[in-house]
């Protein structure tokens, strides 16, 4: 696993954070570009929060060979495809710059690099044929390293060896400092996996039901969550038999004696004997 550092662009740093919603559907791969030494992760994350020398540019993360910048939350677009202000690249994809420092190594970052986009790509439910170049989208020589070795980077990005290992939900609801708008964010705050199969998981267990990983649907999910508000399951059983015994047997319940008074006492029929009135009335209040 390797350290991602969250710095985000201030808000109002419209020219490299522009702030609009985005569910990404892709994830684009870039070089940097720039060889000079010292060129690394952290250099690129202040080059953003200093303005970028005025450009219009913004990214997600940088990767280079010992650790990860992210610039901008998941849920927000970037400007780094060069396919205009409504381009599905700059408004659908999660940008990527991969470090080309001359005092790095350039093999490790690109093995850094895979590791994030596996895990951007199960996080999002994003298939390999959504992970593109830049050059896909604007037709720039970008990445420039990569280009003539896509195919065989992206069969490391289908190779399970290096996929990334999902984290274990956590059977005890934990509390987040993060206050953002991303489930995903939420989840990795709190060490769940993030993942699209898991989140359809949640969505069931807090009454989410066709879970599709919408905008709408990821919202629900993430205030439900820090609420903690599971639904509760209840099974509806044999709905036609007049017999509490086969009505409690039909829900997965003990139909004893002794769990019945429990039963009518919780429902509020008291001295519960078991006669066919009292047994007519628990039945009609368990229903």
């Amino acid at each position: 696993m390797v350290k991602i550092i969250k710095k985000f662009i201030p808000k109002g740093q419209t020219n490299q954070r522009p702030g609009s919603y985005m569910d990404p559907k892709y994830i684009t791969v870039h070089n940097t570009a720039n060889t000079n030494k010292g060129a690394n992760a952290e250099m690129h994350s202040r080059y953003l929060l200093n303005g970028a020398g005025g450009r219009v540019v913004g990214w997600h993360f940088t990767v280079d060979d010992t650790e990860i910048y992210q610039h901008l939350p998941l849920d927000e677009h970037g400007w780094h495809a060069g396919d205009g202000g409504n381009g599905t690249g700059n408004r659908k994809s999660i940008g990527i710059e991969i470090c080309e420092n001359s005092d790095g190594d350039f093999g490790k970052a690109v093995s850094n690099a895979v590791w994030l986009i596996q895990k951007l790509m199960e996080d999002h439910n994003i298939g390999i044929d959504k992970v593109v170049t830049h050059k896909h989208w604007s037709g720039k020589h970008c990445p420039r390293r990569l280009l003539d070795q896509w195919h065989g980077f992206k069969k490391r990005l289908e190779n399970s060896k290096e996929a990334n290992s999902k984290k274990k939900p956590s059977k005890k609801q934990q509390t987040s400092a993060y206050t953002g708008s991303s489930i995903v964010d939420y989840l990795n705050s709190i060490n769940v996996d993030a993942s699209f199969n898991n989140r359809k998981k949640l969505a069931k267990q807090y009454g989410i039901s066709n879970y599709k990983g919408t905008a709408k649907q990821n919202l629900e999910l993430l205030n439900k969550m820090r609420k903690g508000t599971k639904s509760k399951s209840v099974k509806k059983g044999n709905m036609k038999t007049t017999s509490i015994v086969d009505y409690l047997k039909s829900i997965g319940v003990d139909s004893s004696f002794s769990n019945r008074k429990k039963l009518a006492a919780k429902h509020g029929i008291k001295n519960y004997r078991g006669t066919a009135s009292q047994n007519t009335q628990l039945l009609n209040k368990m229903r």
